[in-house]
């Protein structure tokens, strides 16, 4: 993993956000052709946390990988049968070991399986173009956009009826 670190790093980088002048968020490279201003970036401020869970591998690559591993040790004869599958793991559970779990593991290759689909997920992360829920909600992000209010929390709770009338009982 020692020759990627460098690269993590980099993008890493690319992927960093800041907060502009005008106070909307950015990656290094929107503020830079926005501002024109290297020193700016240094100096801006990176959004607060909010609530939203980050993003994680395990998150992510989590469920894939684990149907990859089911997959490998269910049985041929089991793949359409629930009551044998369960059957075979309360077997297993009972009578099995560990050293039979890495034997069944070992003969379906499920290093390859599961190397074959850690690339495949790290490719589609790669070519997303909003990977985060953060980057997804930037995407709608409109430029020049403002937010639009009408009346205040007391016209909000006092309702329609003060403000157009009470409806017609025609």
């Amino acid at each position: 993993l020692k020759e990627l670190d460098e690269e993590v790093k980099k993008t890493k980088l690319l992927f960093q956000r800041r907060i502009g002048e005008d106070g909307k968020t950015y990656t290094k490279e929107e503020f830079l052709i926005k501002f024109h201003d290297q020193q700016k970036w240094q100096d801006s401020k990176k959004p607060e946390d909010d609530d939203r869970p980050k993003w994680t591998i395990k998150d992510f690559c989590g469920p894939r990988l684990g149907e990859v591993v089911a997959d490998s040790f269910t049985p041929q004869n089991a793949k359409d049968d629930p009551d044998w599958q369960i059957a075979f793991m309360r077997t297993l559970g009972r009578k099995g070991s560990v050293e039979l779990v890495k034997g069944l593991l070992q003969s379906q290759d499920v290093v390859t399986s599961l190397a074959n689909k850690i690339f495949e997920c790290a490719k589609e992360i790669s070519a997303a173009a909003a990977a985060t829920g953060e980057e997804l909600n930037d995407k709608f992000a409109v430029e020049g956009a403002r937010e639009m209010s009408y009346g205040t929390k007391a016209d909000y709770f006092n309702g329609l009826e003060v403000r157009i009338g009470a409806p017609n009982p025609r």
